[in-house]
Formats: C-alpha cells, structure tokens, sequence
C-alpha cells in the first residue's frame, strides 16, 4: 500500500479531537470538548521545544522515498519514545512542494500528545487537532530499527496508539 494512502487513512480514521485551550476548552474558556469526537478544531498550540528539524518523506510512492534528512527522524523516533515534552513535525510530500500530509505533535506528558494534522489532496483538505495517546517506548525502537526511509515514515505515522479520554494541556 502507497504511504499517502496509509496515512490518509490513517488522519480519517483517528478523528480524534482535542481542545484547543490549555484547560481541555475550547479555547474560549467554555465547556471542555468531547475527546473522541470527529470535528475540525483551530489548530492547537503550545510553547515546547524542537529538538528536531521536521522529518519530511519524499517521493512516498516510488522506490526512490526518502527523508530530506534521515537523522530528523530518527531524532522525532527517540523523543516519541523517551517522551520529551516537545513540538514535532512529519510530513509528507508526494513530489517536491507543499505537503501533502502535514502532522505537528506536542508530546506533553508521559502518555500524552495533542497533534495537528493536515492532509490535502487534490483540491480538498482535512485538517483536525487530536488528542491522542503514545504508543509504548518499544515501539519507537521497532521504528528506529526499520531498514528503508519509507519503513521509518509508515512506523512514525502510527506513533498514536488512538484517543486520549482525559483533558490535557500545555505542560
């Protein structure tokens, strides 16, 4: 399967949302949100540190993928797994230009993430915050051992393991 089309799937499926607000609101102060609810959210924000450039995937549909800089994801895969209160970023680009699939990750506890996403094609486009929960640290080890560049993408692109139940905020 084509990793624009894993990771399409992928932004559908997990709809979950998060809040906007560092309290679990809406941003406004009002009643917190429903966590798992599927609705388009203005993106969240949170001042963490980057202690990685972006992992950008390009070219995902050839034999030719490969990260702009192979050594930013390994540095997304070690701070997903050691769970560094941190901004992240993973996209992908189906040829040179805008992405195609854009995800900013805020790892902000133990467990915890809230990530916004963005996934255009064609003409159209989804873009949705998640509250979402981290996979295991040994999952990120799986990932750092993948051989290939696309092998590390798909890894990377299920670092969630679904929807976070409990309101969470900027650390």
């Amino acid at each position: 399967m084509e990793p624009f089309r894993v990771v399409l799937g992928l932004a559908l499926a997990t709809g979950c949302s998060s809040n906007s607000g560092d309290d679990g609101s809406s941003g406004d102060g009002g009643e917190p949100l429903p966590p798992c609810e599927d609705s388009e959210q203005e993106p969240w924000d949170c001042d963490l540190p980057s202690p990685c450039a972006d992992a950008v995937l390009v070219d995902g549909n050839s034999e030719d993928e490969a990260f702009e800089d192979r050594a930013a994801a390994v540095c997304v895969a070690e701070v997903l797994r050691d769970r560094r209160p941190s901004q992240l970023r993973l996209e992908f680009r189906a040829f040179a230009g805008d992405p195609n699939f854009a995800t900013t990750i805020f790892v902000v506890d133990d467990i915890h993430a809230i990530s916004n996403e963005s996934v255009v094609a064609g003409f159209t486009g989804y873009v949705a915050t998640n509250r979402q929960l981290l996979q295991l640290p040994e999952y990120f080890d799986g990932c750092l051992a993948s051989p290939t560049d696309g092998d590390l993408y798909r890894c990377l692109a299920e670092w969630s393991m679904g929807c976070g139940e409990d309101p969470v905020g900027c650390p």
